[in-house]
């Protein structure tokens, strides 16, 4: 790639998505300041913060676009937002990036590379390290369990040893997933229904019925701000998440024949465990109703955003 001519480099957005998290998106863009891409757009959307996040980021960095929504859209149609600003400009690549990460200077090169190496490839990610134990992988890859409804990817690994080239994979995490502008023009954008969390499953299996590949590509390094233990109560607004639009996902994405297993697996492993868990420990009920909530939300046909109120 000649990078000589301007012309000829790939101009490429990068959408860091902010509600009421200043701290997490000002670390972020300092890692960003340094990356060695040289055609970068950064757009940050804020979705209606009540904090003082706009002003702090506007203040430290008066070059990045930002885009101020009137209301909390969620994940998926906050990151539309910014995904209509940048195609509105004919940015070539748009690289999908969570607030909560930092990344290497050099992370964009393999990404670009890779998937402008590969004519029929539609979107690529990263290798994602947890942020605070950098010896552990956060994301190397992704498979997509269809008879479980479910995606999967692997996490509390050591450090990545399986080779520097890209290679395909089931579906791209929506932490940073950097995605062709006419993939998007061709697909669509991110669907608004799940408002938050399996928004970038079901994507990457729209992107594949389109006939594109999608990529890990491992020469391509970032962290994630994300804790590395399992312990502790999930809480509650995040279970309703999951439970609804796994069913969601299940009702997009399946084949009937898929249903039964699907749902076989989803009723034991998350339901009736969780209910057990619940039955023993009362101060996690909370998380129970949550899990009721999500089911009756899904038969009802209510999605977008949750009121923790409800659960």
């Amino acid at each position: 790639m000649n990078r000589s001519d301007p012309a000829r480099i790939p101009r490429v957005a990068i959408i860091l998505l902010n509600w009421n998290s200043a701290d997490d998106t000002l670390a972020c863009l300092d890692s960003l300041a340094g990356i060695t891409w040289p055609a970068v757009r950064i757009i940050v959307v804020d979705n209606a913060s009540a904090d003082d996040s706009v002003s702090r980021i506007r203040a430290r960095f008066p070059a990045v676009t930002i885009i101020e929504n009137s209301e909390n859209t969620g994940f998926s149609e906050g990151n539309n937002t910014g995904i209509r600003f940048a195609l509105a400009e004919d940015d070539d690549l748009i690289l999908l990036l969570n607030n909560d990460t930092v990344v290497a200077p050099d992370f964009l090169e393999p990404l670009v590379e890779a998937l402008l190496g590969d004519p029929r490839a539609g979107i690529a990610g990263p290798l994602i390290y947890y942020h605070d134990e950098p010896d552990l992988i956060w994301y190397a890859g992704g498979r997509v369990r269809r008879f479980q409804g479910r995606g999967q990817h692997p996490r509390h690994r050591e450090l990545w040893t399986g080779g520097r080239e890209a290679r395909e994979t089931g579906y791209v995490t929506g932490c940073a997933m950097l995605i062709r502008a006419g993939i998007l023009r061709e697909a669509g954008l991110l669907e608004p229904a799940f408002f938050y969390s399996y928004e970038d499953l079901d994507y990457a299996l729209r992107v594949r019925r389109y006939g594109y590949r999608l990529l890990f590509v491992p020469r391509s390094v970032i962290w994630h701000r994300v804790s590395a233990s399992l312990g502790g109560l999930i809480s509650p607004v995040f279970l309703y998440y999951q439970t609804r639009n796994r069913l969601l996902f299940m009702k997009r994405q399946l084949h009937w024949y898929e249903w039964p297993t699907a749902l076989g697996h989803y009723l034991l492993s998350f339901v009736v465990q969780r209910f057990l868990v619940f039955l023993i420990r009362r101060r996690e009920r909370a998380a129970w109703r949550a899990v009721i909530r999500g089911i009756g939300d899904f038969l009802r046909g209510r999605f977008g955003p949750c009121d923790p109120e409800r659960l």
